[in-house]
């Protein structure tokens, strides 16, 4: 029996992630440690050695797109790029391990991010492209490697460090040991990696595509039917009555389509696919609702042809039906100036400038308690992946049910609750939970967005991803400097307190946008107004 190449890269994008994620997630396990090596740096300066890593990621991970199209131009197999990611992270690693110069380690820094955009950040584009029907399902189960990945990670550097404890620098062996690790790891999963064939994935997905037509076919709802007899000359005969709900029919299929479109098939699937998955996304969706109303527009049509009648079944009802469903394109221009983009790039710029201050800060701040417990850090940053575990697993369903806008005004709200109180927790159990709230709610940063432009434009889906990436793009400056002016007043207040309050309130003003954003609805009926289309 063939094992379809899906699964196989299920399993290599669940693993890329556990790698890319996991390591950058405990880069905070590295900033007590390069502070003693270099004193005469400030926590501020040290701060860029995680945001680099996260800036270079993201880039990286545009000019992945590119590099997939010249690696498909010349007929070279996408493994080379996710083995790249790999070389990446381990000359990273390695660089930064034999620095004696700060700018040095940010220059391994630089590599690290790199390795983390090509191999892991990418992997989720690929994935998608290999389901259809379970997307979301497979794409979540593919993502739970970043909160397992959080947890190995932290474990493990932790236990290096303290193994190393007796070289003056445990930083760098241990840098070289994880460096070694993702390389392996990376190389290993980057095998199966590649593009699905045209129409592989239909033609896995066929009979279960054949099965759903048949049984809309044959539902009976839509048709119901009563049975009279009556006696005519001592004949018995039945009059069959068949009443079409057409009004049923379109509610069910405009119910389904709402759900899928909120659902993390598109959303996900549009947050991390490259430009390839462009073209896919606009035909997936057209192709969905092409063949809801056909199959709905051929079951009016045979029970038609059961009652033998030549006339047509409402016909100008089932026009007006398929115009409300004809899709209406605007411009990329046009929805960049629109209200949902412009207040949920204003939502990102800021809470980008304080969403990595906690785990980066974290481990210093455990550094200064007297708990004698040396490994509390690593155990803490693993409770940050034990939320995100936690969190793939349970929210999708939760923002299915009462809107992604709802669940991320909630996430940040909770967030900034937990920015406010840690610098307070003191004890072993309550820096743990501080850890696990932070992983469960910051994990929708990464999805609950894109969720949110895929709602407001699904009438223009060739533009989600252009929309997706210019709001990387406005995460840069906060993810860049926000940890540096944290280091900063951090060294200029001596405590952590200051920083907290000012993250807490910074958090509380970018969740502020997302109270005016409006809903999917009133956003079409806003660039309707606005263009006249």
């Amino acid at each position: 029996m063939t094992i379809y190449s899906g699964y196989l890269i299920l399993l290599s994008t669940f693993t890329l992630k556990f790698v890319a994620i996991g390591s950058f997630n405990t880069s905070g396990l590295y900033l007590g440690n390069l502070s003693e090596s270099f004193p005469d740096a400030n926590k501020g300066t040290l701060a860029l050695y995680c945001t680099i890593q996260i800036v270079a990621g993201l880039a990286s991970s545009f000019a992945g797109g590119l590099c997939q199209d010249y690696l498909e131009k010349r007929d070279l197999s996408l493994q080379w790029q996710f083995f790249g990611g790999g070389v990446f992270m381990l000359l990273g690693f390695f660089w930064s391990s034999l620095s004696y110069n700060l700018w040095n380690v940010m220059i391994g820094a630089l590599l690290l991010g790199i390795g983390l955009g090509l191999g892991g950040f990418m992997a989720s584009g690929i994935a998608v492209l290999w389901f259809e029907k379970k997307r979301g399902t497979m794409l979540l189960l593919a993502m739970t490697g970043e909160g397992i990945g959080s947890i190995f990670f932290s474990k493990a550097t932790a236990a290096l460090l303290q193994h190393y404890d007796y070289v003056d620098e445990s930083w760098r062996p241990t840098m070289r040991w994880i460096g070694l690790l993702c390389f392996v790891l990376c190389s290993i999963s980057s095998i199966p990696m590649k593009l699905p064939l045209p129409g592989e994935v239909e033609k896995y997905e066929k009979s279960t595509e054949t099965s759903e037509g048949v049984s809309l076919l044959n539902a009976p709802s839509p048709i119901k039917t009563s049975k009279r007899s009556t006696s005519e000359g001592g004949i018995v005969k039945d009059d069959l009555d068949l009443h079409i709900d057409t009004a049923r029919i379109r509610q069910d299929i405009i119910e389904h389509n709402k759900s899928w479109r909120r659902s993390s098939i598109t959303a996900l699937a549009v947050g991390e696919a490259m430009s390839d998955t462009h073209n896919l996304l606009d035909f997936h969706i057209k192709k969905r609702v092409k063949k809801k109303w056909k199959r709905a527009v051929s079951a009016i049509v045979a029970s038609n042809r059961l009652l033998g009648s030549q006339k047509p079944l409402e016909r100008v009802e089932s026009q007006t039906s398929l115009s409300d469903l004809s899709s209406t394109s605007y411009t990329l221009g046009e929805l960049l100036l629109s209200r949902t983009n412009v207040l949920m790039n204003a939502f990102l710029f800021v809470v980008c400038f304080v969403v990595l201050i906690l785990q980066l800060f974290l481990p210093p701040y455990i550094a200064t308690l007297d708990i004698g417990d040396h490994d509390l850090a690593g155990h803490v940053l693993s409770m940050i992946g034990v939320g995100s575990l936690l969190s793939n697993l349970s929210l999708g369903s939760v923002a299915d049910r009462i809107g992604a806008k709802h669940l991320t005004i909630l996430s940040f709200l909770c967030i900034s609750v937990v920015q406010f109180l840690w610098p307070y927790a003191t004890t072993n159990i309550g820096l743990s939970f501080i850890g696990f709230l932070f992983g469960y709610f910051v994990c929708t940063l990464s999805s609950l967005p894109i969720i949110i432009l895929a709602d407001a434009y699904s009438e223009s889906p060739e533009h989600i991803l252009a929309l997706s990436g210019i709001s990387a793009m406005v995460r840069f400056p906060g993810y860049m400097s926000g940890c540096v002016i944290t280091g900063y007043l951090i060294e200029w207040s001596g405590g952590y307190k200051l920083a907290s309050i000012c993250s807490g309130i910074t958090t509380l003003i970018a969740t502020a946008f997302l109270f005016c954003l409006p809903s999917p609805e009133e956003q079409q009926s806003m660039l309707t107004e606005r263009y006249g289309k």
